[in-house]
């Protein structure tokens, strides 16, 4: 442990480098930033490990994955993949990160740097209720899902009722008919009862639906919900490079008031978008427009609890 830099977490070897890359450089406040981090060196490699990041990159600043990746070896180079995000508008730069492993040749720790990168970083841009314009009209409906093999199925209606090896056999000996005393009366209570349970089951579970749905934080969704869907139908009637801005804002806005939903696809599409802003040559397509508005209601329906195709 003597002189043992902060920054080693148990790599040994000789003439370790670090290399950090960002997918992307012109990002808003809350957008996700994938980082490809390379180590190379004549070492076991496998023992590598990341450094706590959060001695480079301030918490204050960045939000920081829980879990750092164990990452994944291609002979004498380690690649880990980290998705954090920028919590701070005045954010310029990814600074550099360090890299430290003991060399038993030299019987010394030793260290190496990353390069910081530029970063430009912009305000989340949130739209509110009054800048969405409702528009006529509906969506083009999203292709129906595949519904499997349907040639030679026929309906289920159509199909021929078979009695093949049924036992058509009327019982004609009437102890086998008579039930037993004591059976006759566990039906007779045990039926009444079955019903009993499951109306109080079903009653149970309207005032837990019911109660949910008064909530504020349910309210709160729907409405958030109700509002990105608005924004959807007026990016059909936009321009492209239009559109991709208010669909980027609309989706942004329902990630902030659905923090516990699943917002994977929603920040696909945002970084999608976000790219298409800074590149408007690619932004003439309709085809283009389209896909990104399928795309987008996709994302929202998962924040409403729908299937998506």
């Amino acid at each position: 442990t003597e002189q043992r830099p902060a920054s080693f977490s148990g790599a040994v070897g000789q003439s370790f480098t670090l290399t950090v890359s960002a997918n992307r450089s012109v990002v808003r406040v809350g957008d996700p930033i994938s980082l490809d981090i390379l180590v190379s060196g004549d070492g076991d490699l496998g023992r590598v490990a990341l450094p706590d990041l959060s001695l480079f990159l301030d918490p204050a600043a960045f939000e920081l994955p829980v879990e750092l990746p164990v990452g994944t070896q291609a002979g004498n180079t380690k690649q880990f993949t980290v998705t954090l995000r920028v919590k701070n508008p005045t954010v310029q730069q990814l600074p550099q990160v360090e890299f430290a492993w003991f060399d038993p040749q030299q019987a010394k720790f030793a260290t190496t740097q990353s390069k910081p990168i530029a970063l430009q970083v912009d305000a989340a841009q949130v739209i509110g209720a009054s800048q969405v314009v409702a528009a006529p009209g509906n969506l083009p409906a999203s292709p129906a899902p595949a519904t499997g093999n349907q040639t030679g199925g026929g309906s289920p209606s159509s199909k021929t009722l078979s009695f093949l090896g049924a036992n058509l056999a009327i019982e004609r000996r009437v102890p086998n008919l008579i039930a037993p005393p004591g059976l006759l009366l566990v039906h007779v209570w045990l039926t009444p009862a079955l019903y009993t349970l499951g109306i109080v089951v079903l009653a149970g579970s309207l005032l837990v639906r019911n109660s949910i749905r008064r909530s504020p934080q349910h309210k709160q969704k729907q409405a958030a919900v109700s509002e990105a869907r608005r924004a959807l139908r007026t990016a059909v009637r936009q321009a492209p490079h239009e559109a991709v801005d208010t669909l980027a804002g609309a989706l942004r806005r329902l990630v902030a008031n659905c923090p516990d939903a699943d917002r994977r696809l929603a920040d696909q599409v945002i970084a999608q978008c976000e790219q298409l802003s800074y590149a408007p040559q690619n932004l003439d397509s309709e085809g283009l427009k389209s896909q990104l508005i399928h795309d987008a209601g996709q994302a929202i329906d998962r924040f409403s609890g729908k299937s998506s195709s």
